[in-house]
């Protein structure tokens, strides 16, 4: 399971794997994990979030537009929107915020080896469509 917690809003996100391992999902809770709700639908991997330090937004890595690639997506808490970050044709895995919240930092092979790549973050100023939630 990965799992990481927003220390200030006490807010878990984690990794949900299907039953068979065919698909997973980013989850969201209180940190009593009392009352959950899935950023995602879908037959496609999320995985890797990590929250931005305001706990407005959150990373993670996924296949959901493309299945044999995966790229970096935020979740914007305010819209309640996924926004896709990345459009290269490698894979983006393992994102990161900065402390200060204002870069990205991921690992890719976008020059023919997996290094460690930094691009600055700016939050969507508009989501192409409400993510769809649903509570558990």
């Amino acid at each position: 399971m990965q799992a990481q917690l927003h220390a200030p809003s006490q807010r878990l996100a984690w990794v949900e794997f299907a039953e068979d391992f065919l698909h997973s999902k980013i989850v969201i809770s209180n940190a009593k994990a009392q009352s959950m709700e899935k950023l995602d639908e879908g037959i496609h991997f999320s995985f890797s979030p990590h929250w931005h330090p305001s706990g407005n937004y959150l990373m993670f890595t996924s296949n959901r537009d493309e299945y044999e690639n995966y790229e970096l997506y935020v979740y914007d808490f305010s819209a309640k929107c996924i926004k896709r970050l990345t459009y290269f044709s490698t894979t983006e895995l393992d994102p990161t915020f900065s402390p200060d919240g204002k870069q990205i930092y991921f690992s890719s092979n976008l020059n023919g080896s997996q290094q460690i790549y930094k691009m600055n973050f700016h939050p969507p100023e508009s989501c192409p469509s409400p993510a769809s939630t649903a509570k558990l």
